[in-house]
């Protein structure tokens, strides 16, 4: 089922029972009964006023084996989405994939696609804005492109995932008091993984049975220099005493370490360039801003309350000083000092430039190639050299937000804007120490499109935001 129902909207799910049933099973929802198809999808169309879902599974004369009541709920209902976001970018084998999509976008096939092979994962539930997909099998462990196709097989979305395998063994589960034994943990998949380091936890769910290295707990840190040169995946083993005889128990687990890029959805080209002053690219972004915390119900002001209270006030001044201060001149220099700041952008946060991707050429593949030691001089002076010709020929629109101090913060930021597509992407920033927020660096990245006078527009579900905090 999907992870969430709301009120009168439709919604498809799975029913697969097992091949062993001696009897045949059916599936009712609010005394429906319910046809899966070949593959054991279902759809159904609640009444609007039906809140709560009676679902049982019965078997041909009626005698109920299982049910479950599943209340729908008006909250999480995301009327203006602009994005895709993807619940990990760390699964493991087996595990679903769960899919938030934007407003009309529809979804025809989820593929994991590798050097080595692609994968179409079949779809398990779906409501117009959740998609469940079935997780990859094992023997497929690795790196892979999460991509997301439409009925014409246009890619609408991709990011960077990995499948993994966590497997463990003990050398002996039944001890005398004060033996030792040792259990070893093997992980597979982690290769060119986004985000480490990765931390595997080890519980001891059997206290007063054993103990290791006097915790109820240990937390290996795995690298990315453990990982490379490791197709096979990598071992990792600890010792555990006995505190007094009989078996134990220990439970393991990695802890995923990870932010999973929100991407927006891909623009549209205009019918002809619809090129802005800078005056009205830094207003409109104060009026975007102001979507953002004004809509504290929606899913951009829940965004937004991730902030500190330091930053939402400094973000909130500084906008409006930033709408009324004239930035630099375009000339040669400035075009390389732009082209220089939008790469250090890339490389030091680089889901944050996702939606800028399809303006410049290549960022996605001089990010990856960064990732490879060998190559990254070469590939960024080349995406470099791509970013000023983009802004030369007028394609990119590059403006500096100057940094400023506001009590203990730093604010600055940066706007690209595509006159191709109408559409902005910034990169709000508020630093500093404790004193300013808990975390260090905060980016407000917002993404949307506007009208011809630089104004956020109501298309593609309007003002689109993503916090990143570190």
């Amino acid at each position: 089922m999907p992870p969430k129902l709301n009120p009168g909207i439709p919604f498809s799910g799975s029913f697969l029972p097992s091949a062993s049933n001696s009897q045949p099973l059916q599936l009712i929802i609010n005394d429906k009964a319910i046809s899966p198809n070949a593959l054991g999808l279902f759809q159904f169309y609640p009444l609007s006023e039906d809140v709560e879902l009676t679902m049982k599974v019965s078997n041909p004369k009626g005698k109920v084996s299982a049910s479950q009541t599943i209340v729908a709920s008006y909250e999480g209902i995301i009327e203006s989405a602009n994005c895709f976001t993807i619940d990990h970018s760390l699964y493991y084998v087996d595990e679903p994939v769960l899919l938030l999509v934007p407003n009309m976008a529809k979804l025809a096939s989820l593929k994991l696609r590798s050097k080595e092979r692609t994968l179409e994962l079949p779809l398990l539930a779906a409501t117009p804005h959740n998609y469940v997909y079935a997780g990859a099998k094992q023997g497929s462990e690795g790196h892979y492109a999460l991509e997301a196709f439409d009925d014409a097989g246009s890619l609408l979305y991709c990011a960077p995932v990995n499948v993994v395998n966590l497997n463990g063994k003990v050398a002996k589960s039944n001890l005398r008091k004060g033996e030792q034994t040792t259990f070893e943990f093997m992980v597979k998949g982690l290769d060119g993984y986004c985000c480490f380091p990765v931390q595997l936890t080890v519980m001891n769910r059997s206290t007063y049975h054993v103990g290791f290295e006097g915790s109820p707990s240990i937390t290996v840190q795995i690298d990315s220099a453990m990982v490379v040169g490791n197709p096979s995946g990598i071992s990792l083993s600890r010792t555990a005493v006995a505190l007094q005889t009989g078996d134990f128990e220990i439970e393991a687990s990695l802890v995923r370490n990870d932010n999973p890029p929100v991407v927006f959805a891909k623009d549209d080209a205009l019918p002809k360039p619809q090129p802005l002053k800078d005056e009205a690219i830094l207003i409109g972004l104060d009026k975007a801003l102001q979507k953002v915390w004004s809509d504290p119900a929606g899913a951009k002001g829940k965004e937004w309350d991730e902030l500190c209270e330091n930053c939402q006030k400094c973000l909130k001044a500084r906008t409006g000083e930033w709408a009324e201060i004239l930035v630099k001149e375009l000339g040669e220099g400035i075009i390389k000092e732009f082209a220089g700041k939008a790469l250090d952008l890339v490389l030091d946060a680089a889901k944050s430039l996702e939606s800028i991707k399809d303006m410049v050429e290549g960022v996605a593949e001089a990010k990856e190639a960064y990732d490879n030691a060998a190559e990254k001089v070469e590939k960024l002076e080349e995406l470099k050299g791509k970013i000023e010709d983009a802004i030369r020929k007028g394609e990119l629109k590059i403006v500096e937000l100057e940094p400023k101090i506001c009590g203990d913060c730093l604010i600055s930021g940066i706007i690209f804007y595509s006159p191709n597509t109408g559409c902005v992407t910034a990169v709000l920033k508020c630093q500093g120490t404790k004193l300013c927020c808990p975390s260090a660096d905060n980016r407000l990245v917002l993404h949307y499109c506007t009208d011809e006078y630089g104004m956020p527009a109501d298309k593609k579900g309007g003002v689109g935001a993503e916090v990143i905090k570190r």
